[in-house]
């Protein structure tokens, strides 16, 4: 049995359960960067170690090896008996599961059993007892799935953003928690009048509750997710461009030091950030962000800059300008 799962926690917390079979994480930020249309895995797996490796995540020639074995391993699924995808209802899981089926969708393993396994509660946070009787529950992968999954995808993957907001009126029960996470994603993109993104102005509005360094405002912004779906690493980022960027819209005391690696210290978490006066007057509606400031943004196949698409979250719209 392979089982393939979204990432090095979730793998050892279904090890510690007893799930039986070889377990192996999918590991990329489908979420953010470039995800362009490609006629192959191979191809799309080249863009985002560039990507990855480009984001200072790990050296280049490591990133790509890693990317080649993940899809090895997701290949080698035609010589076992059953392969399991076990992914969550957030986001960022959503984003991996659709890749895959749309993988399977064009390289079917013709004599493998196909599972899945997607609940809307993250494995980390469940008890091995449960994991094990969501295992012994994991329902048979279907074509209607596999077939939306491949849809999904190519919307995903595409230049604009329309086929991709067009999932939201059509029926995707096949995957429930398909329809959250694509309105979840169009809502990175610039709102339709502050210029913000929603992780960015979740960000503004957990400084002025008064969650004043980024340890607090990271905590205060996951609590405003239905299901959180970025982790720090990525975090850290949108942060920076709020401080680093143009037009900064928050102030650090004494200068911002991001975290140069995967863990940060402690007093990079205990930095007080405040407002500046344009991160007050963006936050307030009184200005739109994208009036001080070039964007040159990948959510997806969309690069933002060349093209200016909006996301009105009120009346859940696209807007292109």
């Amino acid at each position: 049995m392979l089982i393939v799962t979204n990432g090095d926690s979730a793998v050892s917390a279904l090890k510690n359960a007893g799930i039986p079979g070889h377990i192996f994480p999918w590991r990329d930020v489908l979420h953010e960067g470039p995800v362009p249309a490609t006629e192959s895995l191979e191809a799309e797996s080249d863009v985002r170690a560039e990507f990855i490796a480009g984001r200072g995540w790990g050296p280049p020639d490591r990133v790509r090896q890693d990317f080649r074995l993940r899809d090895k391993k997701l290949e080698s699924a035609r010589h076992h008996d059953e392969l399991v995808l076990w992914f969550e209802h957030d986001l960022y899981d959503q984003l991996q599961l659709l890749q895959i089926l749309r993988y399977l969708g064009m390289e079917p393993p013709e004599d493998t059993i196909l599972s899945l396994v997607c609940r809307d509660a993250f494995v980390t946070h469940t008890s091995a007892e449960l994991l094990g009787q969501w295992f012994e529950d994991r329902e048979p992968l279907d074509d209607a799935q596999i077939s939306l999954g491949r849809e999904a995808w190519d919307a995903f993957t595409q230049p604009t953003p329309q086929s991709w907001a067009a999932l939201l009126e059509s029926d995707t029960a096949a995957l429930p928690f398909l329809a959250d996470s694509v309105e979840r994603h169009l809502e990175e993109l610039p709102g339709s009048s502050d210029g913000l993104s929603r992780s960015e102005r979740q960000i503004l509005t957990a400084v002025e509750q008064g969650h004043a360094t980024p340890g607090a405002v990271f905590r205060a912004s996951q609590e405003m997710e239905e299901a959180p779906f970025m982790g720090d690493a990525s975090f850290w980022d949108v942060l920076a461009g709020l401080i680093m960027g143009q037009a900064p819209l928050l102030a650090a005391e004494g200068g911002f030091r991001p975290p140069g690696g995967s863990r940060p210290e402690p007093g990079f978490l205990r930095q007080p950030l405040d407002f500046t006066t344009a991160g007050s007057d963006v936050l307030a509606g009184k200005l739109d962000w994208l009036s001080l400031r070039q964007i040159d943004k990948w959510l997806g196949g969309i690069h933002l800059g060349p093209s200016m698409w909006r996301w009105d979250p009120e009346a859940r719209q696209l807007l292109s300008s």
